[in-house]
């Protein structure tokens, strides 16, 4: 390669220059600050056709909460102190409220069952889909006069 600085044909390194990254020589180099690439991280790639999986609660989920806090015999404050939240969270997924994973799995280990169902996505359409799709232009909504 050529060096952008005096011209010399020999290996080239980049420099930073007084603001202007160029292709220089050594010799050129040391009236600049030499700039060394950073080995190429590894980064692991995900295949983009794997589904996503989503947790959802089960439809009757409040009314399977009480009931199985009932089978235990246990008041809502005692469920409550069990799984170290508060009262008020108990009354309200037991009148329908749904609460937070973390709750969720709480409730789940504590009366040993699954609460919820996993729900497999895919975002990946057919090929044949994928083609039949149209892309919304600029053209499409502005009118040109």
């Amino acid at each position: 390669m050529e060096c952008e600085l005096c011209g010399i044909r020999s290996s080239c390194c980049k420099a930073e220059i007084e603001g202007v990254i160029l292709n220089v020589c050594e010799q050129c180099a040391k009236y600049g600050k030499k700039i060394t690439t950073p080995p190429k991280k590894l980064v692991k790639k995900v295949s983009p056709a794997l589904p996503k999986i989503e947790k959802i609660p089960v439809e009757d989920f409040s009314e399977r909460v009480r009931k199985l806090r009932e089978q235990r015999k246990l008041s809502q404050e005692e469920l409550a102190r069990s799984i170290k939240e508060k009262v008020s969270v108990i009354k309200r997924i037991e009148e329908g409220w749904i609460p937070e994973e973390k709750v969720i799995e709480k409730l789940e280990k504590f009366f040993g069952v699954k609460l919820t169902e996993e729900i497999v996505e895919n975002d990946f359409k057919s090929k044949k889909e994928a083609k039949n799709t149209q892309v919304l232009t600029i053209g499409d909504i502005v009118e040109i006069k």
